[in-house]
């Protein structure tokens, strides 16, 4: 299955930034890049081979969601890659572009009660070049129920897609420097973005309290392409580094949230080959790490600190990509992997749950696989 290694990339996408990066002292990118070297010289050996006899199980394969397609459109104008989550009901997200990609339009289709209760809906439409700063939208990023965009004005917006199918667009920061998109924390998604006022990496909960949790990244750590992990129990920022567009993002560092001081082993930072990516923390507080290769998952469980407790043998999960039959369905589509969603969730109750989108017989299906780990 040489395609589904690359769907598992487009979860990545949830947590990738648009552009740019703050401004720095050439003390401080001296010091960073510093860092950086020695980082790569010192790399963590992890003991990968251990493993451990757990029980894995396939508890469902669901290969058609409520019976049909989550949506009675072709697709054809769909211009970012379909956003799928599962947290509260499942929520399918797409943007289409229209008039040369200057007024862009957002649909949701939702999922409760085994059946789509919302199909096909128009959430939002955003408009690029307007004559009106407010509504002149220079970026948007989207992850399941919820959407990011920044109009001319430099406003964050954030539109919340409720259950009912029915949606807030409201403005959470005003001034803001650059929309980086969505990162995983312990304590739900947050949107990541910078001030016009400092140079300080931002991360806006979206669990309801609206805190502005702020980091301090004055080794220039952070990259727009770097996958991020925010354990907020033990004030710990885990960075992905490499390129997620190669799937290099494997080799994790660790930050204190608070001090921006990384972790240091020997006097050196230290430096993780986690062999996957961090997905959640479980109910015995340990790191879970998910990785797919091919058709084989295999979990790994760390602390805090990133050292490895245990590791499952790899189990195989179904391939969702499209079959041969399915692809002569799909057409004006000059890459398919920006057609696939795929959406990897953890749950506090010990399972993995994968969603994958096909086309059959011109109907869009959902499929999910859950996958229990003890």
């Amino acid at each position: 299955m040489r395609n589904f290694r690359i769907i598992f990339i487009v979860l990545l996408a949830m947590f990738t930034i648009l552009s740019g990066c703050g401004k720095q002292s050439s003390e401080e990118k001296t010091e960073g890049e510093q860092h950086t070297k020695k980082a790569k010289a010192v790399a963590t050996e992890q003991a990968t081979e251990k493993e451990v006899k757990a029980s894995f199980e396939v508890k469902q394969d669901l290969t058609n969601f409520a019976g049909e397609g989550f949506t009675n459109t072709d697709l054809e104008d769909v211009i970012k890659n379909i956003s799928v989550t599962g947290d509260d009901g499942i929520f399918v997200t797409w943007i289409t572009s229209k008039n040369n990609g200057y007024q862009n339009e957002i649909y949701t289709s939702i999922g409760t009660g085994g059946k789509w209760v919302v199909k096909d809906k128009k959430i939002a439409e955003l408009v690029q070049q307007s004559d009106d700063p407010s509504r002149n939208v220079l970026g948007f990023e989207s992850h399941g129920n919820h959407v990011a965009y920044v109009t001319g004005d430099s406003s964050l917006h954030l539109i919340t897609i409720n259950k009912n199918g029915s949606s807030a667009d409201e403005i959470i920061k005003k001034q803001i420097g650059n929309l980086y998109g969505f990162a995983k924390t312990t304590k739900g998604d947050a949107v990541i973005f910078t001030e016009q006022s400092d140079d300080n990496i931002h991360f806006y909960l979206l669990d309801g309290s609206k805190e502005d949790v702020t980091f301090n990244d004055k080794y220039d750590i952070y990259a727009p392409t770097n996958p991020v992990f925010i354990d907020f129990s033990n004030s710990r920022l885990y960075i992905g580094g490499g390129d997620p567009n190669k799937g290099d993002v494997t080799l994790v560092k660790q930050v204190d949230l608070k001090t921006g001081e990384p972790v240091y082993e020997n006097g050196e930072d230290k430096v993780v080959d986690l062999d996957g990516i961090i997905m959640d923390k479980d109910l015995e507080n340990r790191l879970v790490v998910a990785k797919l290769d091919g058709n084989e998952l295999t979990i790994s469980r760390y602390d805090q600190d990133l050292n490895l407790l245990d590791k499952s043998a790899p189990i195989g999960v179904r391939d969702v990509r499209l079959d041969e039959k399915a692809t002569q369905t799909v057409t004006n589509l000059d890459d398919l992997t920006d057609y696939f969603a795929l959406g990897l969730d953890s749950k506090k109750e010990h399972m993995l749950v994968f969603y994958g989108l096909t086309a059959y017989e011109r109907k869009h299906i959902l499929e999910y696989e859950v996958v229990s780990y003890y």
